[in-house]
């Protein structure tokens, strides 16, 4: 059995231990020990702590029943051992895990919900809530009350009790564990089972922050941050603030109101936009079916496209569909080595596009496809005007066995 020192002192750093089984396996090593200040991997939500045993890194760490394994790098060839562990985590595990108690007693005492599951992540932890639904304003209540009690700063202490003894402790939420029942208490606030490592003081974390939720099922799920965690959030938060109240040339309270007000000119550039690139594309489609092409007595618009969007020349097409119901049109424009195409009928005819793209394949590598009405896709730029010439002769020739 690994004796849990981070239980007892979860500020200490470095130890002596002894090793009590060892085995290799693919390059890594497996340790037990007699005693451990390392955190195993995801007991209870929280992630394992990150440190060195005799200098070598230690990769992973897990329970395997009353025993702790410490998978290492690289081979111990001593019995004894010196332990170290990266206490920057080891103390942000703290705050996060105790915020957690905290955030749950809030929603619990004022709300009524329980705490289903927690989660402690690498950027924020989450709590799930038993409730269907929440408002900011429940949020808001519950995010102040935690503060408090951080800034309260009342005692964390932990013990342990049997199962006789459990049943006069008002703990949060029972689970069912027989022995080795360990108690988490914020001095008289709330007592929950627990297995992590916490601070011996509220006011160690300094702040809890929650910084969104979602829905899920039949819960809801709360993000928070506490701690170092929430400093360098607001460090963020404000560089990012400040860095867009200088660009704007405004102070903080005003912030709000200046990108609404460029919000609202945006949205009457965007109008003033639209309305101009319909007016060109009326234009444009003016200026093509002052050129159309007769053919066998059959309209045809024939356009070639450098540099524009695929968007504006299906714009184009629209309105001369929508305008004119007897208007083929053919549209190419450059694409590297290639020459991207749209073909569309006029309404006014009922011949099916998809043949007149099987016509086309047999004579083309082309990549591409479309329905009854319009064909495009893409064929190699030495063909264009070939491919042009043999299209339109393909409807004009399906018009007329048509007519």
């Amino acid at each position: 059995m690994s004796k849990r020192i981070y239980w007892e002192n979860p500020y200490l750093t470095n130890i002596d231990a002894y090793v009590t089984e060892k085995y290799l396996k693919d390059g890594k090593c497996y340790l037990k020990l007699d005693k451990t200040i390392f955190y195993p991997d995801l007991s209870g939500g929280q992630p394992r702590d990150y440190g060195y045993i005799n200098d070598i890194e230690v990769e992973d760490v897990y329970e395997d029943g009353s025993d702790i394994v410490h998978v290492l790098s690289g081979n111990v060839d001593k019995l004894d051992v010196k332990l170290s562990i990266d206490f920057d985590r080891r103390f942000d595990h703290m705050q996060q895990h105790t915020s957690q108690h905290i955030l749950s007693a809030a929603f619990f005492n004022i709300f009524n919900w329980q705490t289903e599951s927690f989660h402690m992540g690498n950027q924020y932890s989450t709590i799930d809530l038993s409730t269907r639904d929440i408002t900011e304003n429940e949020i808001q209540k519950a995010e102040i009350l935690a503060n408090k009690i951080i800034q309260s700063n009342f005692k964390v202490s932990t013990y342990i009790v049997n199962k006789d003894n459990l049943k006069a402790i008002p703990i949060r939420k029972n689970i069912t564990i027989n022995e080795n029942i360990r108690i988490v208490e914020i001095e008289g606030l709330d007592y929950s089972i627990c297995a992590g490592t916490h601070v011996s003081s509220t006011g160690e974390i300094g702040i809890v922050k929650i910084i969104g939720y979602e829905k899920i099922k039949s819960i809801i799920r709360i993000k928070f941050i506490s701690g170092q965690r929430a400093l360098n959030h607001y460090l963020t938060v404000y560089s990012t603030i400040d860095t867009i109240r200088k660009n704007l040339s405004t102070n903080e309270n005003d912030l709000v109101n200046k990108v609404s007000e460029i919000l609202e000119q945006n949205k009457s550039l965007q109008k003033k936009n639209v309305n101009l690139k319909n007016k060109i594309v009326e234009l444009k489609a003016f200026e093509l079916i002052s050129k159309l092409q007769r053919i066998n007595n059959f309209k045809f618009i024939i356009e070639s496209f450098d540099d524009e969007d695929a968007i504006y020349i299906d714009n184009i097409r629209h309105y001369i569909r929508n305008n004119h119901e007897d208007i083929f049109q053919v549209y190419t424009s450059e694409s590297s080595n290639s020459v991207l195409f749209t073909i569309s009928k006029p309404k006014l005819f009922s011949i099916d596009m998809k043949n007149v793209f099987l016509e086309l394949s047999k004579m083309y590598e082309i990549k591409g496809g479309g329905n009854n009405d319009i064909i495009q896709g893409n064929i190699n730029s030495e063909f264009r005007n070939d491919f042009i010439n043999n299209a339109i002769s393909i409807i004009v020739s399906m018009l007329t066995r048509k007519g």
